[in-house]
């Protein structure tokens, strides 16, 4: 944006200036609303322009999509398209909140229901143990194989 809010401490979330508390008002400019909407009509473009990313070498940065990300995104908003399903590796720059909806189908009964991402992920958690726990084993696997070699 051309310009940066400037709030109180009371005004900031838990004390930290750099994030509204919820009821906090803002004066939009023009600038800012014209900013506003390119970002609403151009994910890739908010997407490079406002989120920062970790790196371990250079700190805090903005993130700079790969082309496949960058073809999700625009699949995903693309009015044509009915349906985007990516097969991508974890950890691969996507996420799902745990409140999507999700047609699932049971192979064994062809049933379909809708559930949410959290739902799902529960229902493997019972199944199949925690995430963590899997990846916690991985780790001792792979550090077992290390000390053999």
């Amino acid at each position: 944006m051309t310009e940066d809010i400037t709030l109180s401490r009371h005004e900031g979330y838990l004390g930290n200036q750099n994030i509204k508390r919820s009821g906090v008002g803002v004066n939009w400019t023009p600038e800012m609303v014209d900013e506003y909407v390119k970002c609403m009509n151009d994910p890739i473009y908010f997407a490079e322009k406002y989120i920062k990313i970790v790196s371990l070498d250079r700190g805090f940065v903005p993130i700079k999509l790969y082309d496949y990300q960058k073809e999700i995104i625009e699949k995903a908003i693309d009015p044509t398209v009915r349906n985007v399903a990516a097969l991508t590796a974890r950890q691969a720059g996507k996420c799902v909140e745990v409140n999507t909806i999700m047609k699932i189908r049971n192979k064994k009964t062809g049933q379909v229901e809708l559930v949410t991402a959290g739902e799902l992920h529960a229902r493997f958690s019972k199944k199949y143990g925690s995430n963590s726990e899997q990846v916690t084993e991985t780790k001792e696997k792979t550090n077992q194989n290390r000390v053999q070699e």
